[in-house]
């Protein structure tokens, strides 16, 4: 969020929180009357509730009194008959039961056991009830005995059915002597019907406007349980009275109006909604006053800003040219305060020629009645520095349409209109090169209608008003059309060039290979607004290439000719060595034969000369015949195929070196053997070939050092392992190192060190097959040491 975001949402809450304190004092004002004068109404309920109910509790003490006074002019009776049979009883009872009365019956119990019963019809199930006996009767019973009082119980549930009031009246009988204590003869007993009782009460009279409840069975008053009505009506605040019964007991009953408390007077609801309004009225006032006054000073706040950071001259003159205010960044060009400058006008600060060209302006401006812009290069008094500036001035008008100022906006476009230029000199240079270069230059829009074609465009396709298409990919070949197409698409989505080449078709018939380089131009905002292609005619290229092809062609035919032709040379050569190797090898066979047997059986006929001679003759057969295995085996390498595998190095110089053990141990020589892990890719055979022509060699040429020495090591790369072998022989000169792996070359005599000048063209050979190399370092009289580079 923006400070002004901030500073705005700021103002708000506080405008809104001043409203709501207008709008809860005038709300609270209306809420206190409105609470008074329903407190009043409430209290003239409660007035009338009281009313009401006591109207129906005279009626209901009045109906149980009525109703009991019969008992009593009973009781009187019985006083003076104790002896009273069931048709005595019943023809007293008559007149009390009936419709007049909310009595049901009426029993007498001498000596509490109900023996007389008024109406007897469907009442027969209580006569004999013994009350001492009963589990329910008998605590009231014993209790009207004891206090000589009458006992209201109930309503209780009667054992002949239906619900009813129990008034139970002791009988006394005056004492049998004067003086002495009334006899108890019994009770009477009068079920006073419930629901007559309540209906002639007028409980459940609809007209009555209350809900009533009524609890304290059995006379016990508030503590007592429920009877009539809903015992939570209690707990509703309701209008309570106490019913008196005879013999000290008491209901207690309540009510409140039928449609609950809190009904609401018109007035109050009136009352309410003015003082609402008024609340809502108040809090809009109060809103627009905070508010207005809020956003004034914020608009004043933030214009000061604006004008104390914007990048751009703000000034504000009269009509007379009297400088009214600027900003901070107009106080850099005239290098003084506003202060300073308010009350002044131009020629206090500028030359007179300035301060009257610009005093032109503002007349101009106050004439056109509207904004005029003009650009001027002016100096700024604060550090002498010059800028270009684009002004505008605006004549400032009140509401009446009276002249009140000029307002003045001057921007620096010094840097875009270097930009400008800079941009004008970049155009140029493109289109110097685009207009002189070989290659095809293309603008083309998002569309792909094209803006600009260089002269190499134009001398192919022609001029650009003959070559505008309704489809743009038009001179494009039918086959790369759609290709080129969606190349160019993906140009537009992705905003990277692509390459290709593709064919085009002439406006006077003909195609040409084209290839092509995409590029794109962007708006401010980072979208692809242009494509610049640049392309190339490579047709006469294209046609070298298939020229090249079909000559590439023509040469791996031949070469395959050759090839078969040298195979067959080969194997006529192959035939020819062995042929050759078997008709030499024979006739040596046979030199070598005879001299032997010149020497077994005739040598006592020669003499030393001639077993020399013939020593010598058969030492030269000796030779040749290793000449020819080693040429041979130099033929045989030539030919065969190796098969790469990996090996373990370790291992290969160690059956090397068993095989010439016994050389070595009759020499003394010292051999030490560092390959450990290391491993190489190579033709066991020819691994093997290599390794035993270097140790031979080694044996050679250091048989007469005591003791001779042999030292085999090994380093890897990632990619190649190198073996050293080393020996501490008569060496040679480095000048004849790359003699030394020439076939039937030798450095020292077959005199002096035998051999056939074949070993190291042999290694150097087997080596090279295997995609290694191999090498030497040496001194003269210090040893050799001879590196196999091998793939791993």
């Amino acid at each position: 969020m923006t400070v002004d975001a901030r500073h705005a949402s700021g103002g708000t809450t506080r405008a809104w929180l001043f409203a709501l304190l207008g709008a809860l004092l005038v709300l609270a004002a209306g809420q206190v009357v409105a609470y008074y004068a329903q407190e009043s109404e409430l209290e003239q309920e409660r007035s009338d509730v009281l009313h009401r109910l006591s109207t129906v509790r005279a009626r209901l003490e009045g109906l149980v009194n009525v109703n009991l006074s019969l008992v009593h002019g009973l009781t009187a009776v019985i006083e003076s008959r104790p002896d009273i049979d069931q048709a005595g009883f019943a023809a007293i009872a008559d007149g009390l039961v009936d419709k007049r009365y909310a009595l049901r019956n009426i029993g007498a119990a001498p000596d509490l056991v109900l023996s007389l019963m008024y109406p007897l019809k469907g009442n027969e199930a209580a006569l004999g009830l013994d009350y001492r006996q009963h589990p329910v009767q008998r605590e009231a019973a014993l209790r009207a005995r004891d206090s000589g009082r009458t006992v209201i119980a109930g309503p209780l549930s009667l054992e002949q059915g239906g619900v009813a009031i129990i008034a139970r009246k002791p009988v006394f009988l005056p004492a049998a002597e004067a003086g002495g204590e009334k006899r108890f003869w019994g009770l009477v007993s009068a079920a006073i019907d419930v629901e007559t009782l309540y209906e002639q009460a007028g409980l459940r009279d609809s007209d009555l406007g209350l809900r009533v409840a009524l609890r304290g069975r059995d006379g016990s008053g508030a503590r007592g349980a429920g009877f009539f009505g809903d015992a939570a009506l209690f707990g509703d605040d309701p209008v309570t009275v106490e019913v008196t019964l005879p013999g000290g007991g008491s209901w207690q009953m309540a009510a409140i109006p039928a449609d609950g408390w809190g009904r609401v007077d018109a007035g109050i609801v009136l009352l309410r909604l003015v003082s609402f309004l008024l609340a809502l009225a108040a809090a809009v006032m109060t809103y627009r006053l905070v508010r207005g006054g809020e956003l004034l000073a914020s608009h004043s706040a933030r214009l000061d800003a604006l004008l104390e950071t914007l990048p751009d001259l703000v000034w504000l003159k009269d009509a007379n040219g009297v400088y009214l205010s600027c900003n901070p960044r107009f106080e850099l060009f005239f290098g003084a305060t506003e202060v300073e400058i308010r009350g002044k006008t131009d020629h206090d600060f500028v030359p007179a020629e300035l301060a009257d060209f610009f005093r032109e302006k503002d007349r101009a401006a106050i004439a056109a009645g509207g904004p005029r812009v003009n650009e001027e290069w002016v100096s700024f008094a604060s550090d002498g520095h010059r800028e270009l500036l684009e002004t505008i001035k605006t004549p400032v008008f009140d509401g009446r349409g009276r002249l009140l100022g000029v307002l003045g906006i001057a921007r620096d476009i010094t840097q875009r209109k270097q930009a400008e230029a800079s941009l004008r000199e970049q155009e140029a240079f493109f289109r110097l090169i685009a207009e002189n270069m070989g290659d095809m230059v293309t603008v083309l829009d998002v569309q792909g209608r094209r803006l600009y074609d260089s002269p190499a465009y134009r001398a192919l396709f022609g001029k650009p008003d003959e070559v505008q298409e309704a489809d743009p990919f038009a001179s494009v070949h039918p086959d790369d059309r759609e290709r080129v197409r969606r190349a160019f698409a993906t140009t537009i989505a992705t905003g990277i060039g692509t390459r290709g080449t593709f064919r085009v078709v002439l406006p006077g018939g003909g195609w040409r290979d084209i290839e092509s380089q995409g590029g794109v131009i962007r708006d401010v905002d980072g979208r692809v607004e242009r494509v610049v292609v640049v392309s190339r005619d490579v047709s006469e290229r294209r046609r070298m290439e298939d020229r090249i092809q079909q000559l590439n062609a023509d040469l791996e035919a031949r070469v395959s000719q050759r090839t078969a032709e040298l195979d067959a040379a080969n194997k006529e050569l192959q035939t020819f060595t062995y042929s050759v190797s078997h008709d030499l090898k024979a006739p040596l066979r046979g030199i070598d034969g005879y001299c032997r047997l010149l020497l077994e059986d005739h040598r006592e006929h020669l003499d030393e000369e001639g077993r020399l001679f013939l020593d010598n003759v058969r030492n030269g057969v000796a030779h040749m015949a290793r000449l020819i295995e080693d040429l041979l085996a130099y033929s045989r390498l030539e030919r065969r195929g190796l098969h790469g595998q990996t090996l373990d190095l370790s291992r290969q110089a160690g059956m090397v070196l068993d095989s010439r053990r016994v050389e070595m141990q009759a020499l003394g020589m010292v051999v030490d053997v560092r390959l450990h892990g290391l491993s190489a890719c190579a033709d066991p055979a020819a691994l093997n070939i290599v390794l035993r022509n270097l140790v031979d060699n080694a044996l050679k040429f250091s048989r007469q050092r005591q003791p001779p020495t042999l030292a085999i090591s090994g380093t890897q790369t990632e990619k190649s392992v190198t073996v050293a072998i080393k020996d501490n022989g008569i060496g040679f000169d480095m000048r004849f190192h790359e003699r030394i792996f020439e076939i039937f070359q030798r450095l020292q005599r077959a005199e002096d060190y035998p051999g056939t000048g074949v070993g190291l063209a042999i290694v150097h050979k087997a080596v090279q097959r295997m995609g290694g190399r191999v090498w030497a370092e040496s001194q003269l009289g210090h040893g050799a040491t001879f590196y196999l580079e091998l793939p791993r």
